[in-house]
């Protein structure tokens, strides 16, 4: 049967496209300051630094997102470059972990005029 061939049903022709099969394509995340360990083990600050080794003290914060009992744990560094560095010397002593670069997050795309319909408000 050929893309453009009709199927019958109920004596009305349809026309069914077919898509093509991508695969699991991940889109392309750029390089950040904020590394992504999905499923982390450590459940607390001091464990992932100490995951960290010597870039503990290059990091400035550690986030957890809110699933239990594994949570992906978000690791900012003090710059894209230092968080490179981190991520090659944790990948070469953890194989079997995946860690990335995070996505960075986006203010909503209304926030600025939320804030500004909210502030003439308050001027009311």
């Amino acid at each position: 049967m050929h893309a453009a061939d009709p199927i019958f049903v109920l004596d009305r022709k349809i026309f069914v496209e077919h898509a093509q099969k991508t695969g699991n394509v991940r889109r392309r995340v750029e390089p950040s300051d904020t590394l992504m360990v999905p499923e982390s083990q450590g459940t607390s600050e001091a464990e992932v630094q100490s995951m960290f080794g010597s870039y503990a003290d290059d990091i400035l914060a550690v986030r957890f997102d809110k699933k239990e009992p594994w949570r992906n744990a978000f690791i900012q560094f003090r710059d894209v470059d230092i968080a490179t560095e981190a991520m090659e010397a944790f990948r070469n002593q953890n194989e079997d972990i995946q860690i990335r670069y995070a996505r960075q997050r986006q203010p909503p795309a209304n926030m600025h005029s939320l804030t500004s319909r909210l502030s003439q408000f308050r001027a009311q």
